[in-house]
């Protein structure tokens, strides 16, 4: 009898622990701001979606409002403790003005869609933002001349000195110097310098940054890739 009560007690105490564990999506970013970027260009940046719950959470889908954008997601299945991400890129194409789009995240389990806004203002010329304008809008690495380092302007053309912030970067692949301060009315030169030996066709990066005015004002500078770069010259046939 005390075998049976013992077994009965313990059946029950598994099926609590089963019915206490679920899964549980925490994704921290809901709006990713691009501030202003060029049309014609592709920006991009990471997200993460953190498994915060007690069982695994498994991913449904990620699903982009528009074919615009796309949001390859690393991984479906995701632990407990354990996180995934997302890298947008956004195609500015002709779009012009206050631009917005949506990314939905959806997860079984009867879990919540979350979903993450990208707010962006499209320039058709460069030199259309009140604050800044940057040369060349749109960086290109790579090419005939397989470059590695490439530099940009800043021209401030606001009444004060200006100090850029990076806010959005590629982690790894690539590194980014802005300058400390531009005076007013003045240039500033910032540099990119591509870390990686390789640069795959269809390469396409961005980086964000943020200045002290009242409104904390973003740009975005695309990067693009033309052909495969090596760390050895090209061969002569």
């Amino acid at each position: 009898m005390k075998s049976n009560l013992f077994y009965l007690i313990s059946l029950m105490l598994i099926l609590t622990c089963l019915a206490a564990a679920e899964p549980k999506m925490t994704i921290p970013v809901e709006v990713i701001d691009f501030g202003y970027a060029p049309q014609k260009s592709k920006v991009t940046c990471r997200f993460w979606i953190y498994s915060t719950g007690s069982d695994t959470l498994q991913i449904a889908d990620v699903k982009p409002g528009c074919g615009c954008t796309k949001a390859p997601l690393e991984k479906k299945i995701v632990p407990p403790g354990d996180s995934a991400f997302v890298d947008i890129t956004f195609n500015t194409g002709q779009y012009k003005g206050k631009t917005t789009k949506t990314v939905n995240v959806m997860a079984y389990g009867g879990l919540p869609a979350q979903r993450v806004t990208i707010d962006a203002y499209v320039l058709a010329s460069p030199d259309s933002a009140t604050a800044l304008t940057i040369e060349p809008a749109t960086l290109e690495m790579g090419g005939a001349s397989a470059k590695r380092e490439i530099t940009f302007s800043i021209q401030n053309k606001t009444q004060g000195d200006v100090s850029p912030q990076l806010v959005l970067s590629p982690r790894d692949d690539i590194e980014i110097k802005l300058p400390k301060t531009i005076k007013a009315g003045r240039d500033g030169q910032g540099k990119v310098k591509l870390l990686a030996k390789t640069i795959p066709p269809g390469f396409a990066k961005s980086f964000t940054f943020a200045i002290d005015d009242s409104l904390q004002t973003r740009f975005t500078i695309p990067i693009k890739g033309e052909t495969a770069l090596s760390g050895a010259p090209p061969q002569k046939h």
